[in-house]
């Protein structure tokens, strides 16, 4: 009975089991320890649970009899994209939300970094290559997110609806997803919850829309997302120090402001060429 609702309905079957195992990690540990993220302990129930989209993505095509699928998505965590691509992600993406924070430092407090520490942060850009490389392999949690996110759910969404509506989809799905850590207040950076819920799902139907053009521009290489993904959580934890006089709904502010106009400036940057009877 089971087997064959999962056979039937098998993208129904990924969310629900994602959100299952995840929340089944998270919840318990955030009744017993009163949603305390200094707690050394809490970050590693939270990678825990970021695995729970790639097992679901794996069972699921297990019980689909699609052993070769999981095989093929595996393997391409090791498929490199061409250089240009690589260099948006390690490099141009990184730049683009320092200088929109940069402007929006300007026009929230009327005031720019001090060239030292513009400089430290451009020098830092420069070495991201290796930094993501240590944040992936050793904590972070698009390791474990994007097999499913990206390799499992994107294409089957691809396969019906539109490039843009297949991310909105994923956005709010992914969003919502995180539900239980928004008891973490350091998670929602002293956010109300009520405000920072359509913000953050808004940020990620964004992210979202630029992981859907990397991972088509890439040719499905779940090592472009998963470097991109990373890319992003790092550089929301290094900058919110680093713009500690913004509030943080003016560096939220900013951050959606910045993604707005990348959007904008790569919306014919990628060439779409699906094969997945999808449409951009």
């Amino acid at each position: 009975m089971l087997k064959k609702f999962l056979q039937k309905y098998p993208l129904i079957s990924f969310i629900t089991l994602s959100y299952a195992l995840a929340w089944a990690i998270w919840l318990p540990w955030i009744y017993f320890n009163q949603s305390d993220l200094s707690i050394v302990s809490a970050r590693w129930y939270i990678y825990a649970g970021t695995f729970a989209p790639s097992v679901s993505a794996i069972i699921i095509w297990l019980v689909e009899g699609k052993k070769y699928e999981a095989a093929r998505t595996l393997k391409s965590i090791f498929k490199i994209p061409k250089q240009s691509l690589l260099a948006s992600i390690y490099f141009l993406f990184p730049l683009a939300v320092f200088i929109g924070l940069n402007l929006a430092n300007l026009v929230f407090t009327g005031a720019i970094l001090d060239e030292v520490t513009i400089l430290g942060n451009l020098v830092s850009i420069l070495k991201l290559p290796l930094t993501l490389l240590i944040v992936v392999l050793l904590f972070a949690g698009p390791l474990g997110e994007e097999l499913g996110w990206r390799s499992f759910m994107l294409p089957r969404l691809l396969s019906k609806y539109s490039i843009t509506k297949s991310s909105i989809i994923i956005g709010i799905v992914w969003s919502f997803w995180h539900l239980p850590l928004f008891f973490f207040e350091s998670w929602r950076i002293g956010v109300n919850p009520v405000i920072y819920l359509p913000l953050y799902t808004t940020g990620l139907i964004f992210i979202s829309t630029f992981l859907t053009k990397i991972w088509v521009e890439s040719k499905q290489s779940l090592f472009a997302v998963i470097i991109f993904h990373a890319a992003f959580n790092y550089l929301v934890s290094r900058y919110s120090v680093v713009f500690e006089d913004l509030s943080s709904l003016q560096f939220m502010s900013g951050l959606l402001a910045t993604f707005v106009v990348v959007n904008f400036l790569t919306r014919k940057s990628f060439s779409f060429k699906l094969g997945l009877n999808g449409r951009s």
